[in-house]
Order: structure tokens, then C-alpha cells, then sequence
């Protein structure tokens, strides 16, 4: 489990680098409409620019966030119950949550395919959508199997004493 668990932070970090590239780019798109509007005129589409990369950057970012557990806990009442009663309502939620990524995955794609069948496209500049509701796709499954990798960690955990 362990290499298999550095091949996936590597992965997820990965995704986040991208994440990071996309929010840089983001950043110049907006600047340079923001200055270009006053100057001369403005970037044609930046609206739908903003919205798929924004997509994309979160969904990324969101799986090296769960791979770290870089996500709020609340662990007021849970410090105070036994080790094993932590672990597992840690495996509960934590497999609610990999069923709830799965889920969005899964729905994704198929969005992602009725779009590509119906051929939409964003309203400026005509970008088709369904490559982007497939890389969230990935972002999605990519958190899902960090919070299956949480799960199995707690689910071990509660099992051994």
C-alpha cells in the first residue's frame, strides 16, 4: 500500500501543479482584460475562459486536498471517545465520502458525454464542453480514491486493536 500511496500523492500533487498553472493563468487572462479593456478592447470570451479553467483547476486541487487531508475536521466531540470509536466513524465518513466522489465522477461523464453528443459549446467562443466535464471527471475519481485510501487506513485502524 505504501508505494502504491506515493505513486498516488505524486499523482494528486501533479494535479495540483496543474491546478496552480491553471490559477496563474487565470490571473493573467483576468489582468490582461481588466487593462486591455481601457487600452484598446477587450478579450473576447474571457468569461467562458474563466469558468473552464476554474473547472478544471478546482477539481484537480481538490484531490491532492484530500490525499493530505488538507480538508476542515471537526474533532471537538471526537477527541474525547476511544481511539477504536475514532477510527470508526473515520472509516464511515470517510467512505461517505468516497461514495459521494464516486458518484460525481460517475455523473460527470455522463454529462460530459451528452454534451459531446449534443455538441455544446460555450456561448462566446464556441469551446466544446465535454473535454473539461471529463478532466473534472478525473479530478472527481482522483478524490474519491484518496478518501478510498483514508477509508482503508481508518477501516485497518478499527479492526486492530
Amino acid at each position: 500500500m505504501n508505494k502504491f500511496e506515493r505513486v498516488f500523492g505524486s499523482l494528486t500533487r501533479y494535479g495540483d501543479h496543474l491546478a496552480c498553472l491553471g490559477m496563474v493563468a487565470l490571473l493573467v487572462l483576468v489582468v490582461a482584460n481588466v487593462f486591455l479593456r481601457y487600452v484598446w478592447q477587450s478579450i473576447q470570451g474571457t468569461y467562458d475562459y474563466v469558468g473552464l479553467i476554474t473547472a478544471i483547476a478546482v477539481s484537480l486541487a481538490v484531490a491532492f486536498t484530500a490525499y493530505e487531508r488538507g480538508h476542515i475536521e471537526i474533532e471537538i466531540l471526537m477527541e474525547h471517545f476511544p481511539k477504536r470509536v475514532q477510527s470508526i466513524v473515520g472509516t464511515v465518513m470517510f467512505l461517505i465520502c468516497t461514495v459521494f466522489f464516486c458518484i460525481a465522477s460517475w455523473q460527470a461523464v455522463m454529462v460530459g458525454r451528452s454534451m459531446k453528443e449534443g455538441n455544446e459549446t460555450t456561448m462566446a467562443v464556441f469551446v466544446p464542453l465535454h473535454p473539461f466535464l471529463y478532466i473534472m471527471a478525473i479530478g472527481l475519481g482522483l478524490t474519491a480514491l484518496a478518501f478510498l485510501i483514508h477509508t482503508v487506513k481508518y477501516g485497518v485502524r478499527a479492526v486492530k486493536p
